[in-house]
C-alpha cells in the first residue's frame, strides 16, 4: 500500500526521523533533483522495505510566503518529472506501479505547461503566447483550459490582470494571497 501511495506523492512531510544507516544505504539524498529531493528518498526507502509511521500530533510549524521554495511551482513540477523518471527506471516496480508513475507523468507535463504559460504571462515574457498555446494546442487539457489558454494567447494584458488578482496556488496546494498591486 505504501509502495504504491510514495509513487504516487510525497505523504511523508519533510520532518522525518530515518536511522542513519537505512539513509545512508539507499544513498542519501540525491541533490541533483530539484525541490523534491526528499520526496525521491522517502520513494527509494519504502520500495526497498522500509515503512513510514506517523505521530499524530503537531511538532512544527509550516511557514509558506512568496518568493519561498515551495512556492515555485515550476520548479517542483521539474523535480517531481525528475523523481518520477528516477523511479520508473526501477527493475523492482510493478506493472500497476509502473501505470502510476506513468500517470504521474502525464499530469505533471500538464501542471508544467500550465505552469509555464502562467508564470510568462505574469512576468510579460515574450514567449508568454507561445506558451499559451502550447497549452491550446496540447493534449490532455480540457475545453474550459484551453478557452482560457486561447484568451491569454489573445490578449495576455487582459490575462496577467486577470491572474495577477487571484490567489496563486503553490506546490502543496496552498493558496498564498493575490499579488501585490505594484506588479499591476
Amino acid at each position: 500500500m505504501q509502495r504504491r501511495g510514495i509513487l504516487d506523492r510525497n505523504f511523508i512531510f519533510g520532518l522525518a526521523a530515518v536511522r542513519r544507516e537505512r539513509l545512508l544505504a539507499v544513498g542519501g539524498f540525491d541533490e541533483s533533483i530539484p525541490q523534491t529531493t526528499d520526496w525521491d528518498c522517502w520513494l527509494r526507502l519504502i520500495l526497498t522495505g522500509s515503512r513510514a509511521g506517523l505521530v499524530d500530533e503537531p511538532l512544527a510549524r509550516y511557514r509558506l510566503f512568496p518568493g519561498s521554495l515551495s512556492s515555485h511551482r515550476e520548479g517542483h513540477i521539474e523535480g517531481r518529472m525528475m523523481t518520477l523518471r528516477k523511479a520508473a527506471s526501477r527493475p523492482d516496480l510493478t506493472p500497476a506501479e509502473r501505470e502510476i508513475v506513468a500517470r504521474g507523468l502525464d499530469f505533471s507535463r500538464r501542471a508544467l505547461a500550465l505552469a509555464r504559460a502562467r508564470t510568462a504571462v505574469l512576468e510579460r515574457r515574450k514567449d508568454a503566447r507561445r506558451r499559451s498555446l502550447e497549452v491550446v494546442l496540447g493534449t490532455g487539457f480540457g475545453a474550459q483550459t484551453r478557452v482560457k489558454a486561447l484568451a491569454s494567447a489573445v490578449a495576455p494584458r487582459w490575462a496577467r490582470r486577470r491572474l495577477v488578482a487571484r490567489p496563486r496556488e503553490t506546490t502543496g496546494g496552498l493558496l498564498l494571497p493575490p499579488a501585490h498591486e505594484e506588479l499591476l
